[in-house]
This record gives structure tokens, sequence and C-alpha cells, in this order.
């Protein structure tokens, strides 16, 4: 199963919509390497989409810039990532019937939407390293949370920094963090608590880009405000008082006394647990016990149930989008909009309860 994954590009003084279409593949950056041992699953493009890895480092590796502009503009100063973790495309304006995210909207219009790009794995460390590489996960054998990327495979930011510019990243560690390797070549790697980097840290993020001026500079942003656990859970248990749902008081005797293993709880446990756990505010809220979504789809209250999941997580999205369009207004106000090149991309998307696993935390596949 292969995600594919919304990427916005704006780059001002440009108009991405005349540049030419990206191909099934668009290239690697640097010379291949001896592959290491294949993962359990077909990680290459589909019906003719490209990756993000085949697309990002390439462009920026050639002049920052896809053809097609009537007037080359120069390299831009300055160069943004922003990482929506978990994302899916069809929850994104542009892909979907929604208005989650009008701001991505605003800049697909003065910029560039692709609507044919896959992320590299269905997870995040092999997909982040991917960008970051410009090489598959058999490439590069960033697969699992025990490997490290080797010394010998440059980075983005590594090219980055030797060309001049100041790299520094605000991420929300987990699969991201500086021990697989994503480090490398940044000035300054700091990690933030979930859901931050859009949310408290946010104003840090935007006074550093406010101090970094005309400085050229290499800024990578990551978030997991749109991962689960996507909050939501009193909203719905108050709409819903039939539903079954544990109080507030109960929630916290059962986070005292939930097994750790759930083949010692029921069916209904499990569908609740597993409910409860997706809509809780914060990952440390959640109920131990909750490994298995199977029992979650087959429950009565299904369709509601995950109807309420859908919309926190368009919630969370919309959080995002609206501190796409701070950092955008930062960069207007400072004069700077212009000259950033600003790429706004996920990893891969969410399943839903539509897959069940079937590997540790690697693949994926469609339910029969």
């Amino acid at each position: 199963m292969r995600h594919c994954v919304p990427v916005f590009v704006a780059r001002g003084g440009c108009d991405f919509r005349r540049g030419s279409a990206v191909q099934d593949r668009v290239g690697f950056f640097g010379p291949r390497r001896a592959q290491p041992p294949a993962m359990p699953m077909d990680l290459r493009p589909r019906n003719g989409g490209a990756t993000l890895a085949s697309f990002l480092i390439p462009l920026l590796s050639s002049a920052l810039l896809l053809s097609g502009c009537e007037a080359t503009p120069p390299p831009p100063k300055r160069i943004i990532f922003l990482s929506m973790d978990t994302v899916r495309a069809d929850h994104v304006n542009g892909y979907g019937p929604g208005d989650t995210t009008p701001e991505l909207a605003k800049i697909a219009a003065e910029g560039v939407l692709f609507r044919d790009f896959y992320g590299a794995s269905t997870y995040t460390i092999p997909s982040h390293m991917s960008i970051f590489t410009g090489l598959d996960p058999r490439e590069h054998g960033v697969a699992s949370i025990v490997a490290r990327l080797s010394p010998d495979v440059p980075t983005l930011a590594e090219i980055l920094s030797e060309a001049g510019f100041r790299t520094v990243a605000f991420h929300e560690g987990g699969f991201v963090a500086a021990h697989f390797g994503f480090d490398r070549g940044f000035d300054s790697y700091q990690e933030y608590p979930r859901g931050s980097v859009v949310g408290e840290a946010l104003p840090e993020v935007l006074d550093w880009i406010r101090w970094a001026g005309d400085d050229p500079y290499f800024l990578f942003l990551h978030t997991y405000a749109a991962h689960r656990p996507y909050g939501g859970l009193e909203r719905y248990r108050t709409a819903n008082p039939n539903r079954g749902l544990p109080s507030v008081a109960e929630l916290v005797l059962l986070r005292e006394t939930a097994p750790g293993n759930d083949t010692e709880l029921s069916d209904s446990q499990r569908s609740v647990y597993y409910l409860v756990n997706s809509l809780v505010d914060r990952a440390e809220d959640k109920i131990a016990g909750d490994t298995r979504d199977r029992f979650f789809t087959t429950n009565p209250h299904f369709e509601a149930d995950i109807a309420a999941v859908r919309a926190s997580y368009d919630e969370r999205i919309g959080r995002i989008d609206r501190a796409i369009g701070r950092i955008k207004d930062t960069l207007i106000e400072g004069g700077q909009w212009e000259d950033t090149l600003f790429v706004v991309f996920s990893d891969h998307g969410e399943a839903f309860s539509s897959t069940v696993w079937i590997s540790t935390a690697i693949s994926r596949s469609t339910r029969s």
C-alpha cells in the first residue's frame, strides 16, 4: 500500500503553474549505493506518480527551480521545508472536497500543487530520510528504529550548509530524532514536544525567521499535530451519551489499572479503548492495551466513531494550516516572501482503520 501525499511549492517571482510536468522518475542526487536488504513491500512509484525522494533534492540542486518560467529568477535566498506528518492528501484543499487548509489553498494559487506524489514509505523514518537524501529506503537503508544513516550518504542540509546557508530545524522528535542521522548538516536541530512547533513554539519559530532576516538559510519544520491521537473525546462523549464512553474519572482509573496486554480485554473493551485513544488530546493520556483496530471496525458504532475521528483529524490539520499562514505573513512583513522557496509536504497518510498491520511498523496491507 502506498500513500499519496500532498505537496505544495511556493516561490515568489515565478509562476510554477506554467512549469513542466513531473515525470515518473525525476532522478536521484548523488551516486547510487549498494542496496541494503529489501524491505517487505514495493517502494516504487505507481500509476505514473513521482516520489518526494526523486524530486526535492533534484529540484534544489538544479538551480532550485522548476522549468517553464518565462524568465529565470536567481536562486532563492531562503528555503523552508514544512513536514505535516501523517497528513493524507484527500483531507487537504485541492485534493479532497473539504476546506481544511485555506492558507495552503492560497499558496497553491500562486505556486504549485502536485497531485501525483507518493510517500517513499508508509511511515515516518524512511520517508523523511528519502526526502533528506534523494534515495529510496532500499538505498539509504534507514528503515527501522535501530538504523542510522551511513556517513557516506550526503544529506540536503549538508549540501546547503556547504553552499553557505544557515541550517536550522524545529522538529518534534520521535521518528525524526537526531540519532537516526536527521541532524546531519544542521547548525541547530532543536526538538520540541509533540504538536508544539505549530502551537506553543510557533512564536519562537517566527522570531527566528525575523532574526535571520536576509541571511540565506534552510529551515526545516516538522510537526505531529495531525498524528493520532487527535483530541475531541469530550465533545464526542457529550454529543453521544449513549455510546458508553468512560467518564473523566473512569479514564483516570483505567490508565492506572488497564492491562498492558490487550488479550486480557473483551472485544468491546478493545473497541472502546481504541476509540478513546484516538480522541484523547495527548499520547500520554492513552489507555494501555491499544494494539488492534480490527475490533474497532466491527463495533456497531463504527460509522459514527470514525466520523468523529476524521473530524478531529481535520481540526488538527487546520491547526497546521493556520501556522503556515502565520509563517507566510511573517515572511511578507519582512519583505522576504518573494525570494523564499517554501515547500509544504507530508511524509505519509493515515489509514483510518481501512488497513491492518501485517508486520512491525513497516508495512500495511489493504483489508481483503
